[in-house]
């Protein structure tokens, strides 16, 4: 599923999967999640990842609009 949204100047990007999901502290960082949230940071966004074992996975970006 992909959803946006747009609320009080908030843009709001998720992509959820229902996949089984995994444990974040189990995944050892590559380079495309660091390159992820170096283009988050430099857009001056919040990137969230959001997943665990059994519920799918899902990536949030949060951008604040002027």
């Amino acid at each position: 599923t992909i959803d946006t949204s747009f609320y009080n100047n908030l843009f709001i990007l998720s992509i959820i999967d229902n996949g089984i999901g995994f444990e974040k502290q189990q995944v050892t960082e590559g380079n495309g999640l660091l390159n992820m949230q170096k283009r988050a940071d430099e857009i001056g966004a919040l990137l969230q990842l959001i997943s665990s074992r059994g519920n799918g996975t899902e990536w949030r970006l949060q951008l604040k609009i002027p």
